[in-house]
């Protein structure tokens, strides 16, 4: 689809229902503003407390930096990873970050080439 600039995007939803009680969304958008980027985050939701328990945010672009953003919750039920994206974080280039709540946020960054 085009924009009113010009830009093509193509946008992709996931959703897929785990026995347990939680869900995994996914969205994919691709080739923002004629650039060669993607942009993709899954989010693991707990159905029985509506509270997210993993949130995973990809920024990839082929021609400048990448950027993968892992968060997960304190309280959470599920195992870490439960996301193909948290699975994908290395721990030896990730920085992590344990927050106030006692949430950890893992931050694996690529500069421009």
């Amino acid at each position: 689809m085009l924009d009113s600039k010009g830009a093509k995007n193509i946008t992709t939803r996931e959703k897929i229902h785990f026995k347990g009680g939680f869900d995994l969304l996914t969205i994919i958008k691709k080739g923002f503003f004629g650039e060669k980027t993607k942009f993709e985050k899954q989010v693991l939701y707990n159905t029985e407390n509506g509270k997210i328990e993993e949130k995973a945010t990809k920024y990839i672009s082929l021609d400048g930096p990448s950027n993968l953003t892992v968060k997960s919750s304190a309280a959470r039920k599920s195992v870490f990873p439960s996301t193909r994206l948290g699975g994908s974080i290395h721990p030896a280039v990730a920085e992590r970050e344990i927050l106030e709540n006692g949430d950890v946020v893992y931050t694996e960054a690529y500069p421009y080439r």
